[in-house]
């Protein structure tokens, strides 16, 4: 990561691949999903940093406001908002904490989700003075994050109004597509990795939504409760 970070003095952020050592199916998925954007965000040099582990360019960050619970998603776009690069080093770590359940995953989700969109909203005004590449990422990450959350589900409610028999095979393939997780079938794998991502997208448009609309009336802090996850 230190080899990276002094590949180019236009790299201020140094992040990695990150997966969790033991972790139930659909927060392998997340991190699956989640890596392959961040792997995108990095060949552009907007990379999203993970609490995980990260390496900043000393003496071109301020540091943190009091109030940032997010510190990887506020670190990542004050390094972009100074001009420099944001980028991922060719190493994998492993999080030894991982939700041990449905309900903690989503409890953990609705928290770093809550998080994410504070620090977004921080930095939608600071937009302007963006690199133009990073303020084009910065926006469709702001769309995504702040807007899809609710269009996806209204218009997966309309397609399910308006074919509700096609809307009830894919959701049944969506649903079986959990169960193929160790299929041995290559021509069986792919798809039902794909019909999990759809699924994927879909659980984490609920989470953004619950995450914004409770956003204004909850208070974090960043001390997270260790029992909430287990540790492999």
């Amino acid at each position: 990561m230190v080899a990276r970070g002094e590949a180019a003095d236009r790299v201020g952020l140094v992040g990695a691949i990150c997966h969790p050592r033991r972790a139930i199916l659909v927060d392998r998925v997340h991190w699956t999903l989640w890596n392959w954007v961040r792997g995108v965000e990095g060949i552009l040099g907007c990379a999203t940093a993970l609490g995980t582990c990260y390496l900043i360019r000393r003496g071109v960050f301020a540091g943190w406001p009091e109030d940032v619970v997010a510190d990887d998603v506020h670190a990542s776009l004050a390094i972009n908002l100074a001009g420099l690069q944001a980028v991922l080093a060719d190493v994998v770590v492993l999080e030894r904490r991982a939700p041990s359940g449905i309900c903690s995953f989503a409890w953990h989700k609705v928290r770093k989700a809550r998080a994410v969109v504070r620090e977004f909203v921080r930095f939608v005004p600071k937009a302007g003075s963006f690199r133009p590449m990073t303020r084009v990422v910065f926006l469709v990450r702001a769309i995504a994050l702040l807007l899809c959350p609710f269009v996806l589900p209204a218009l997966a409610a309309g397609f399910a109004f308006a074919y509700p028999k096609v809307a009830a095979v894919v959701g049944f393939a969506i649903l079986c597509s959990w169960g193929l997780a160790s299929a041995p079938w290559p021509v069986v794998h792919w798809p039902a990795r794909c019909l999990r991502a759809a699924g994927m997208v879909l659980i984490l448009s609920f989470v953004l939504t619950v995450a914004i609309v409770t956003c204004p009336f909850v208070r974090q802090n960043a001390v997270f409760c260790r029992w909430k996850q287990e540790e492999a």
